[in-house]
C-alpha cells in the first residue's frame, strides 16, 4: 500500500496580498486590484491585470523570485521550521528563470527567504508542471523525505503572454 499525499498547508502570494489569510480576506471582500496596464492586446483592447506590490517594474525572474521567496518563508515560519528538507517547484516553460540553474536558485532562494533549503528542483512545464510536481514529491516522500513543499510559480503577464 502506498503512502498519501496531504495538504499541510497553503501559501499564496497576489496582487491582493501576501500570505493565505489575507489573500482569501481579499477574495471574501470581492477585492481583485484588477486595472488596464499599460499593454493591449492583438484587438488594440488594454490588458486587464493586476501587479503584486513593489514587483510593478521587476523583470519577469525578479518577479517570479521574490513571490517564491515570500511563499517559501510563510511556509516555512507556518511549520515552526527554519530548514525545508525538499522543495519542489513547478515552473512555466515559458518564463525566464532568476538564475542559470538550481544551485544558483537555490542559493538565492535561501538569502532572500532566510529559509535553509535541502535540495531543490524545478520542474518545467505548463498545465502539466504543476501535477508533475506533485509527483515528485510523492516520489521524495515515499523515499523517507519527512516534508515536502511543492510551489507553484507564475506570473501571467510572461514574454508569451504579452508577444500575442
Amino acid at each position: 500500500m502506498s503512502a498519501g499525499l496531504y495538504l499541510a498547508g497553503a501559501g499564496l502570494v497576489t496582487p491582493v496580498g501576501f500570505g493565505i489569510e489575507a489573500n482569501c480576506a481579499a477574495i471574501r471582500g470581492g477585492l481583485d486590484r484588477l486595472d488596464e496596464l499599460p499593454w493591449h492586446d492583438d484587438d488594440g483592447l488594454p490588458i486587464i491585470g493586476a501587479a503584486v506590490t513593489g514587483l510593478d517594474e521587476a523583470p519577469v525572474s525578479e518577479r517570479l523570485l521574490a513571490l517564491l521567496a515570500a511563499v517559501v518563508e510563510e511556509s516555512a515560519r507556518r511549520w515552526q521550521v527554519e530548514r525545508l528538507e525538499r522543495l519542489v517547484i513547478a515552473w512555466p516553460s515559458d518564463a525566464p528563470g532568476p538564475c542559470a540553474g538550481e544551485a544558483e536558485l537555490l542559493a538565492q532562494l535561501v538569502q532572500r527567504s532566510g529559509v535553509a533549503i535541502g535540495a531543490l528542483e524545478r520542474v518545467l512545464g505548463d498545465e502539466s508542471a504543476g501535477p508533475a510536481a506533485l509527483e515528485r514529491a510523492a516520489a521524495h516522500l515515499g523515499a523517507g523525505v519527512e516534508r515536502c513543499l511543492v510551489c507553484g510559480v507564475d506570473s501571467y503577464l510572461g514574454p508569451r503572454r504579452l508577444a500575442g
